[in-house]
């Protein structure tokens, strides 16, 4: 770790909590100003490949605003921008932040860790998950890190409610068959990794909400591609 950067990080922002998370160069803080909501803060340190993402627009901030966009137009429920993007400089060194509303939940991972769901809230919850990619899809657009470390079910929502917290990894969909194929793989990848045991009930749900919209062709198409990347 850099001085400069272990100097932010030493450094919390005005009115943080807590750190959320720290991720290099990057870091993900929990605010409460007075008379305001509790957001969240990300805050990306500058660097020679910040620069260069930023002024031919691939950066991380921005990728996180147009996904956010992308997720919106698509019907999907995300963590709101409460503020732009915008250049800093704090404790000697330039740095960006964004502020984001914070969701009071946990992410869909953790519960399933915690084994917190009922039978019933796990149907509804691989229902959801399903309809996320599904709706994705239909607006043409493929988000390669659908994680469910990056979904949050929302807390003391009756029905249950689930929200994005991460845009930054959605784009145009190219090749329509792999890509939605992947989103659904991508969904059983941290659960595997960290050896998680999850019923299998879910992934029936999860999968039928997901192929809904899709022409027979193209459901069978899917359900190939999952096939010989052995998901199924």
């Amino acid at each position: 770790m850099s001085d400069c950067y272990a100097h932010i990080v030493q450094n919390p922002p005005p009115h943080a909590i807590r750190c959320l998370k720290d991720a290099g160069p990057s870091s993900l803080w929990l605010i409460h100003r007075p008379s305001q909501e509790l957001r969240t803060l990300k805050r990306w340190l500058f660097s020679p490949s910040l620069i260069a993402k930023y002024i031919i627009g691939i950066s991380q901030p921005q990728r996180q605003v147009r996904g956010a966009i992308r997720a919106a137009k698509a019907g999907v429920d995300i963590a709101n921008i409460a503020g732009q993007p915008r250049f800093i400089w704090k404790y000697g060194v330039p740095n960006i932040e964004m502020e984001l509303d914070y969701i009071k939940g946990c992410s869909a991972l953790d519960a399933f860790r915690a084994n917190s769901l009922s039978d019933q809230e796990l149907r509804s919850v691989a229902r959801l998950l399903g309809q996320i990619v599904a709706k994705l899809a239909v607006a043409g657009f493929f988000h390669r890190d659908l994680t469910l470390s990056n979904i949050i079910i929302a807390e003391g929502r009756d029905p249950i409610v689930l929200q994005l917290i991460d845009t930054v990894g959605i784009r145009q969909m190219r090749r329509s068959i792999p890509e939605f194929a992947r989103m659904l793989e991508r969904l059983a990848v941290q659960p595997a990794s960290e050896k998680i045991d999850i019923p299998s009930t879910i992934w029936m749900p999860l999968l039928l909400e997901a192929l809904r919209p899709l022409a027979g062709h193209n459901r069978r198409g899917v359900l190939c591609w999952l096939k010989e990347h052995r998901q199924l």
